[in-house]
C-alpha cells in the first residue's frame, strides 16, 4: 500500500515536471509539497477526487504552476469557472432528487 502511494506520487510528480518543463530533480521535494497542497485545496473547494481524474489533475497542475511562479493569489480568479464547473461535475445527485422522466 505505501509502495503504491509512493509510485503514484512519483508518477504524478513526473507528469507535473513534464507539464512545467522541469528536467532537474533538485526541486522535487518542493514540487511534491506544492502538488499535495494544490490537491488538498482543490478537494476542499470542489469535493473529493484523485489525480486519475484528468480534469482535476489539470486544475491541480495549473494551481502548482501558479504557486511555483509565486502567483497563487491569481489562480482562483483566473480559473473560477473551471473550478466551479469541476465541483458540480463531482456532485452526486441522490436518486430521490433526480429529475423525473416524462413519458
Amino acid at each position: 500500500m505505501v509502495e503504491d502511494t509512493k509510485r503514484e506520487i512519483n508518477d504524478d510528480l513526473s507528469d507535473l515536471k513534464a507539464y512545467l518543463h522541469i528536467v532537474s530533480s533538485e526541486d522535487d521535494t518542493n514540487l511534491k509539497s506544492l502538488l499535495n497542497t494544490a490537491h488538498a485545496t482543490l478537494k476542499r473547494w470542489c469535493g473529493l477526487f484523485d489525480l486519475e481524474n484528468e480534469e482535476g489533475k489539470q486544475l491541480v497542475f495549473d494551481y502548482v504552476r501558479y504557486m511555483h511562479a509565486g502567483a497563487s493569489e491569481y489562480f482562483y480568479k483566473n480559473f473560477q469557472t473551471q473550478i466551479i464547473s469541476f465541483g458540480f461535475s463531482l456532485m452526486e445527485v441522490p436518486v430521490d432528487d433526480a429529475i423525473p422522466k416524462t413519458e
